[in-house]
């Protein structure tokens, strides 16, 4: 996840990946980042052809939290 708005610094980017099918499962992904742009996560392998896989995000603006919405599953 990248953020377009120029305000990393003090603030935080989090981004999780996970199988549709186990959202808090053991194969869910997370990193928190400060002071960035952006982050990443590392691979998550799908269980099935068929499993989708979800992503959602959020950062924090001066320590206030955002939400960016419902996973976006793939």
């Amino acid at each position: 996840m990248t953020r377009y708005d120029g305000l990393g610094e003090g603030n935080t980017v989090t981004i999780a990946i996970y199988p549709e099918t186990a959202p808090d499962g053991p194969d869910r992904q997370e990193a928190t980042e400060h002071d960035v742009q952006g982050a990443y996560t590392t691979l998550v392998v799908r269980p099935t052809p068929d499993t989708l896989l979800c992503a959602e995000g959020r950062l924090t603006i001066d320590g206030t939290r955002v939400d960016l919405g419902e996973p976006l599953c793939i």
